[in-house]
């Protein structure tokens, strides 16, 4: 999987590239998330776990499918926009880029205008689908909250094709940071107006900032750019991503209601705690799957146009042994550390001690997620960079069987937490078929080289995380705040040290690949 001799410098300078918008990306994002889970601390200590959450929760789903999963980084308007843009970049073509980017945004605010003057007016049938289950006073104040969201669903679009536009010009800073504004604005306006529909208009507020910040880099070159025909080939590229892509993440959404429709049977809270719980599951792996894909994504894509399968196994080693050495020690120290993490993040105002457990109950099975989530999410953008979004497609609709399985076997004897291992059940069966049919298509996953590199990091997290158990253990430090900020910063600091130690002891190549080179 060594790259051949008269490539080795391109190569190297490739990878110092990449690692440097990666690191950019991973800073900044972790600014934005870091600001973003302080809204959910915010929003815990005026709503806890109760109606005003549990509302909001459903009444996203949507809105959030749209500005997260569909319109955020990584998501299938920016993929889809990136990989056109991009090719347009390999073929010389870069005079017809403002004009195939204007052709997007048109047709993507047409269609996805329509979708949110259809949610707004059928509001109350979008939440029976959702949550058909959900109490009286849940589902009254979900609807209104989806109706002041709805809006989300036309930005939502132009956020994410102007994020892949923006960062086909090496553009990072402002797609990273946008996020920023949507945090602040829902607890600017929980502060001053602390009301359940405060959630909703603080949304929206915020993601009218987020459209404002990433249009901004773009519109000197859109301004007055002609549009092309529809059957241009990087739009009708673009379409044919992208229309797959936004199904297979749609039903992500739709496995979502599944999950709700069994959650909305348990008591008040429940939907609060799985939703705290996947907030900070989302946090650090966020982060990395930022910072991974969006600058790989492209180094994807060129290899794919030159028929270069060399450096696509390459770069496919690369992202599967950063996943491995960042995703296990993540799983770790969230089961070994949860009950302090949450307590220190939520404890707080209507948040109690019950909440607290429930909590972290759920947050260690969806732990046990982190890994195949972030190695399934490598395997789609391999998919994606062949121009392929059928197969994708195929394995979410497959998910939505499975899943409906698993809650049905789950949530019903061991309530929320059942919700939590029927995700992570889901999302292995997922990565599982990624895998089975990527290599049918590209004849071996060439993954051998990332063997040693995968099983060495999980048994150094494995080694760290029981050290810091017993320790743990030994230590008892009681269930206040200061004792839990004390544990949260001795023992996570502990085992990061002895999980860097264990890896470096054993030399793990991927580590020694980005040590700088000698003068």
């Amino acid at each position: 999987m060594t790259p051949s001799t008269g490539s080795s410098t391109t190569l190297k300078l490739s990878n110092r590239s990449v690692l440097g918008i990666a690191t950019l990306i991973a800073v900044l994002t972790v600014l934005s998330k870091g600001i973003g889970f302080f809204r959910e601390v915010v929003i815990a200590n005026y709503f806890g776990a109760g109606v005003p959450k549990d509302a909001y929760a459903i009444a996203y789903i949507l809105p959030a499918m749209a500005l997260i999963l569909l319109g955020g980084l990584n998501g299938p308007f920016h993929t889809s926009t990136l990989s056109a843009i991009t090719r347009l970049q390999a073929e010389d073509k870069a005079e017809e880029i403002p004009r195939v980017a204007n052709t997007i945004l048109l047709w993507t605010g047409f269609f996805m205008g329509i979708l949110t003057i259809l949610v707004a007016w059928g509001a109350p049938s979008v939440l029976s689908v959702l949550a058909p289950a959900a109490k009286p006073a849940v589902r009254a104040l979900a609807i209104c909250q989806l109706q002041i969201m709805s809006p989300l669903l036309f930005l939502g679009g132009l956020i994410g094709c102007l994020c892949g536009l923006n960062n086909s010009r090496q553009e990072f800073a402002l797609p990273s940071l946008s996020p920023i504004v949507a945090s602040l604005a829902v607890m600017v306006t929980v502060f001053f107006w602390p009301d359940p529909l405060a959630l909703a208009w603080g949304t929206l507020i915020g993601a009218v900032g987020q459209f404002v910040l990433q249009l901004i880099p773009s519109l000197p070159s859109l301004h007055r750019a002609p549009l092309v025909p529809l059957n241009h080939p990087a739009v009708r590229e673009m379409g044919i991503l992208l229309l797959p892509a936004m199904l297979s993440s749609s039903i992500g959404t739709i496995n979502a209601a599944i999950g709700l429709g069994f959650a909305a049977m348990l008591p008040i809270g429940g939907i609060s705690a799985f939703d705290y719980a996947n907030k900070l599951i989302q946090l650090p792996l966020g982060v990395l799957l930022t910072a991974l894909l969006i600058p790989i994504f492209p180094l994807l894509t060129g290899a794919v146009v030159r028929n270069d399968w060399k450096t696509l196994h390459l770069w496919l080693n690369r992202g599967i042994q950063t996943i491995a050495i960042a995703t296990f020690p993540m799983t770790a120290l969230t089961v070994v550390l949860g009950v302090p993490l949450v307590r220190v993040l939520f404890e707080r105002g209507q948040f109690d001690a019950q909440a607290t457990r429930i909590t972290f109950l759920v947050l260690v099975y969806a732990a046990l997620g982190i890994a195949p989530y972030a190695a399934r999410d490598l395997l789609t953008r391999v998919f994606y960079a062949m121009n392929d979004s059928r197969r994708p497609l195929l394995i979410a609709l497959l998910s939505i069987a499975t899943n409906f399985l698993f809650n049905w076997l789950f949530v019903i004897p061991l309530g929320v937490i059942g919700l939590s291992i029927s995700t992570t059940l889901v999302t292995l069966v997922n990565l599982a078929l990624m895998a089975f049919w990527l290599r049918r298509r590209l004849g071996t996953l060439g993954l051998g080289p990332s063997v040693s590199t995968v099983l060495k990091s999980f048994l150094a997290s494995l080694f760290a995380g029981l050290l810091i158990w017993q320790l743990d253990r030994i230590a008892h430090f009681p269930p206040t705040f200061v004792a839990g900020i004390t544990e949260l910063a001795s023992l996570g600091t502990l085992f990061l040290l002895c999980y860097a130690a264990i890896l470096w002891l054993w030399k793990v190549p991927i580590l020694q690949q980005l040590r700088p080179a000698k003068a």
